[in-house]
């Protein structure tokens, strides 16, 4: 993990990025608003594939909503590419010393993210009531884009009025 890969990842792969966009709280407009905007993202940066925000709610988790890829999850990074988890175990096993950190263009993007997930895929308790309250009455799980290990998805629960990324 974490080696510098100087072409485009192989069509196989997994690619992970936080997106360049901030909300205004934890009302996305629920999950399938959220996958269309993480979509159109990925689209206008000219990245191939299908692309779904990482985020559960009290329904659905992102372990039910995501293919567990048997291959490489990467991210772009100043040009290069970056191997975060060589599969779905690494990915959800809260020991990646690599953080996600980068946007749809490759980009820095070090924030507090909406996600709702716990390392392992599952959801978390708090989720701005399904991601469709902006209320300073409700929580959301946050993890931290800049961070490793576990702290990428499980950082802490955040006020859903907060800005954040997803």
């Amino acid at each position: 993990a974490g080696a510098q890969v100087p072409s485009a990842p192989p069509v196989v792969a997994k690619r992970i990025f936080v997106t360049s966009t901030m909300t205004s709280g934890g009302n996305l407009g629920g999950l399938a608003t959220a996958d269309a905007h993480c979509g159109d993202l990925a689209t206008a940066a000219g990245l191939p594939g299908t692309f779904k925000a990482w985020l559960s709610d009290g329904t659905t988790s992102v372990a039910q909503r995501f293919t567990h890829h048997a291959g490489p999850y990467y991210r772009v990074h100043e040009g290069a590419v970056i191997v975060v988890a060589v599969d779905w175990a690494d990915l959800t096993n809260g020991l990646d010393p690599y953080a996600i950190g980068n946007d749809e263009h490759g980009q820095p993007a070090g924030a507090l993210i909406w996600t709702g997930t716990l390392i392992t895929g599952a959801a978390a308790a708090n989720h701005c009531r399904g991601w469709t309250s902006n209320s300073t009455a409700d929580v959301g799980m946050r993890g931290n884009s800049s961070a490793s290990f576990y702290d990428w998805t499980a950082y802490g629960d955040g006020v859903c009025d907060g800005v954040e990324m997803t």
